[in-house]
């Protein structure tokens, strides 16, 4: 095996208040957040990607090898959001999910039981910190929250790409036990002011604004069986990506 260390995109999505749910549904979200992700990969055109996975329990960590940042910070975010909406309009409450998202970037190496990095360590206090948290807790709309690490957001939106979502994207600093650095938030659908792109690197985000209103679109369950990704898996992507989840049967149970 090669243990030489490679640069890598580092993604982890976490379910928002996954332990307060009961031990059955914990199982039904863990079973729809892989679903939705392959989906949201294949549908990205990531699909052909080297990539592989770690279980976190409420969360999944995804490492991009060979994809573009401007794919994954672009339309995989995007189809995630929308994923996660259709989700909701399909299920009731406790079985809806929102989530947390962290993309950083860093070397990391093989081991034998996985991967090895700080960069790993980084995206995994990015995904924890108070300002990917607000933007779920302070837009009860909201489905998606997304941080990204300075130099990461410097490298493909301080460079010019993805200018459609430019506007959404405010400054914020990432405060985890010894882990204090500058960072990037949107929260899809939600505009945030327009900000120096230099901020990220020492100011703070500033105050967050009050709560929306809840987008009524989003508040009626509808009894559907759950949308199973793109149909290009069964338990693992075929090609070149591996990504192994959980048993793939019907989720529509108990709803």
């Amino acid at each position: 095996m090669d243990t030489t260390a490679h640069l890598a995109l580092i993604v982890i999505v976490d379910i928002e208040n996954y332990s307060a749910r009961t031990d059955t549904v914990q199982g039904d979200l863990r079973r729809s957040l892989y679903d939705l992700m392959r989906g949201a990969v294949a549908d990205a055109a990531l699909g052909a990607e080297r990539m592989d996975h770690e279980d976190r329990g409420d969360a999944v960590m995804l490492f991009f090898h060979t994809a573009s940042p401007v794919r994954v910070l672009g339309p995989l975010v995007d189809r995630i959001d929308q994923a996660l909406r259709d989700h909701a309009e399909r299920h009731t409450e406790p079985y809806r999910m929102r989530l947390r998202m962290a993309v950083h970037h860093g070397l990391i190496k093989p081991d034998d039981d996985g991967w090895v990095g700080s960069a790993i360590n980084d995206a995994a206090r990015l995904v924890d910190s108070q300002p990917v948290r607000a933007g779920l807790t302070d837009h009860p709309e909201a489905w998606l929250s997304v941080i990204v690490s300075a130099p990461l957001y410097k490298t493909v939106l301080g460079a010019g790409h993805l200018p459609a979502s430019a506007a959404e994207w405010a400054p914020a600093r990432a405060v985890v036990k010894n882990f204090d650095e500058p960072a990037w938030v949107r929260v899809p659908g939600v505009p945030q002011p327009p900000t120096d792109t230099t901020a990220a690197a020492s100011d703070p985000v500033p105050p967050a604004a009050g709560p929306a209103q809840l987008d009524p679109r989003h508040t009626q369950a509808r009894q559907e069986p759950a949308r199973v990704g793109n149909q290009v898996f069964g338990g693992t992507f075929s090609g070149p990506t591996t990504f192994i989840g959980g048993d793939q049967h019907n989720t529509g149970a108990g709803r």
